[in-house]
């Protein structure tokens, strides 16, 4: 299966669940790096073998900055992209091996721009409000952005991931009404309210001195992060950041629609269509809900081939041995389902808008 990817971007678990996880999925690992998914590169001890193989594959690696592998559990989101950063496909980068808490061939970036090219957004801001997450130890930092050096084109909201037993984190504690220098790679799926943001290596986020001068806190990799301990990039960030025209060239996002107009509509932009019922019901996070499928039909799909999955994330508590119908989308690489917006993909079957599902997406006979 995909680690974690196949079902969620990077919240790690508890070792009986993550192995019911692995145990229900269908879907076969075709990556062999370790995963890491949300913040980039990063998994529970429990499950780095696992997670070896994919996760953040799974997440996106989400975009794979993630090259933390599983050695702390937590329950913070993680990336998931399984597409290798631009430094790191570049030939002859310098990486980093042999580190059991980090992904393997995880790049070692030593010019501010190797850094920007490989995030999703470089933001200077402020911290306007830390939203705590019941139950969690991670929090929501709310960025407003006063200079957008890279993003992408799409203004969409987002919140930053800070806190929680991750891997390698810097210890900077972010304060409402300071300033920072944000280096984040982004995801985003339906189980999350928001696009979410994650810092590179945990450690990119960088208080603004006096003067406009960088303070790189104490838990910065000097290994890792050689570049950020720079006098040229301390001194003058902007100046840095914006030496190399080409590594502030925007990257697409996969976006998540927030909702559809109505049921056609659902239909007409899911990849794949269920009426399914469950056998288990399982919390995981304040966001997601793990279901084990007891009966499934595919009522349709874009890939003639495609299998109905046999584990299901969502993101509402749903009750077992009662029949849904849930809209799904493929993710970016073509392989793994989620659902499809974050509002009206799951329908009761046996309600006015599960019955038209059924009309419009089960192939009539004759």
């Amino acid at each position: 299966m995909k680690k974690y990817k196949d079902y969620m971007d990077n919240v790690s678990v508890d070792e009986t669940l993550h192995e019911k996880i692995m145990n229900h999925s269908t879907q076969n690992s075709t990556r062999q790096h370790i995963l890491t998914n949300n913040f980039r590169k990063y998994i529970p001890v429990a499950v780095c073998a696992a997670m070896i193989l994919i996760l953040i594959t799974i997440i996106y690696p989400l975009k794979n900055i993630n090259n933390l592998a599983p050695c702390e559990k937590d329950h913070t989101p993680r990336a998931t992209n399984h597409d290798l950063p631009a430094a790191q496909a570049t030939v002859n980068k310098e990486v980093v091996t042999g580190d059991a808490c980090l992904r393997e061939d995880a790049p070692v970036y030593r010019s501010i721009s190797d850094l920007v090219k490989d995030s999703d957004y470089v933001l200077r801001g402020q911290v306007t409000a830390i939203e705590e997450v019941p139950g969690e130890a991670w929090q929501w930092l709310v960025f407003k952005s006063d200079q957008v050096f890279k993003a992408p084109a799409d203004k969409v909201e987002f919140r930053v991931v800070w806190g929680g037993n991750i891997s390698m984190a810097s210890e900077v504690t972010p304060a409402v009404g300071e300033y920072y220098y944000l280096f984040a790679e982004a995801f985003e799926n339906a189980f999350y309210p928001y696009r979410v943001l994650v810092p590179i290596y945990n450690q990119t986020l960088f208080p603004v001195g006096k003067s406009e001068s960088l303070m790189i806190p104490a838990g910065v990799s000097e290994v890792l992060l050689p570049a950020v301990f720079a006098k040229e990039f301390t001194v003058d960030p902007e100046k840095a950041i914006l030496a190399d025209a080409s590594a502030l060239q925007a990257k697409a996002i996969q976006s998540v629609a927030k909702s559809y107009e109505d049921v056609q509509e659902y239909a007409d932009h899911a990849d794949m269509v269920l009426k399914v019922s469950f056998s288990d019901v399982e919390k995981m996070t304040p966001y997601a809900w793990l279901n084990e499928v007891a009966l499934v039909e595919i009522l349709s799909s874009r890939k003639a081939s495609a299998k109905a999955p046999t584990m299901l994330i969502v993101n509402e508590a749903l009750k077992t041995n009662t029949e849904y119908i849930i809209f799904l989308r493929l993710d970016e690489d073509g392989e793994n389902y989620s659902l499809l917006a974050r509002e009206g993909s799951i329908l009761l079957a046996a309600e006015s808008a599960g019955q038209e599902a059924l009309k419009i997406c089960r192939p009539q006979e004759g």
